[in-house]
């Protein structure tokens, strides 16, 4: 098709079905097609952009992760302990945003085997975008079992902000075992609060937290 107002909408669609790369390209053809549009060519910028990784530099090796892992912490208590949580926030000039957070839980009790069977990741639709970049579980044998990576989210403009949570099925777990789960949730485009800043750390988390750090970058 060559009217840019369908090649515009056939891009949202393919956004809203975590097709990102299909609906970038239909987008950037629109703006080819007609460069006068500044919203949606922010938007577009805003979405490459929200492409690019930086999580790189603070990114924990996980096999230095478990090997410092302290002793003696499989007495039952709330069903698991949080070995690390490390969270990056990257802020545009526009307010835009994306978070990276990386995570290491050890399984305590059976309780812990149950609550985290299933991990929910929220995200808003409409104006997030939600990559799993890591799921995975680390046995005491030293094995692994990887669960399946996926995107969500994406929005093309047109969908209501609404939040919702994205489930990782993990594989099967027993007592002993270390959850490593790794995603980064970005902004598509620019919120109503504009290029304004503000974030919300939370310390009072669902489970004890052994090491906790937050980088601003």
């Amino acid at each position: 098709p060559e009217e840019d107002g369908l090649l515009t909408r056939l891009g949202q669609i393919e956004l809203q079905r975590g097709r990102t790369e299909a609906g970038l390209a239909l987008l950037q053809e629109s703006l080819r097609l007609n460069p006068n549009n500044p919203p949606l060519r922010d938007y577009v910028q805003a979405l490459a952009g929200a492409e690019q990784s930086f999580e790189g530099p603070y990114r924990v090796d996980p096999g230095a992760e478990l090997a410092a892992r302290p002793k003696g912490l499989l007495a039952p208590g709330k069903g698991a302990l949080c070995l690390l949580h490390n969270e990056a926030l990257r802020v545009h000039r526009d307010g835009t945003q994306a978070r990276w957070l990386q995570r290491f839980f050890v399984i305590t009790s059976a309780e812990g085997v149950r609550d985290f069977d299933l991990v929910s990741l929220p995200y808003v639709a409409g104006e997030q975008k939600l990559s799993v970049l890591t799921a995975r579980v680390h046995h005491p044998d030293g094995t692994r079992d990887d669960a399946r990576t996926e995107r969500a989210g994406g929005g093309g403009g047109g969908e209501d902000r609404v939040w919702r949570r994205f489930p990782v099925d993990l594989p099967v777990l027993e007592i002993g075992d270390v959850i490593e789960i790794e995603h980064r949730v970005e902004d598509v485009r620019p919120t109503f609060f504009g290029d304004y800043f503000g974030d919300v750390i939370t310390f009072g988390l669902a489970y004890e937290c052994a090491d906790f750090r937050y980088t601003l970058v």
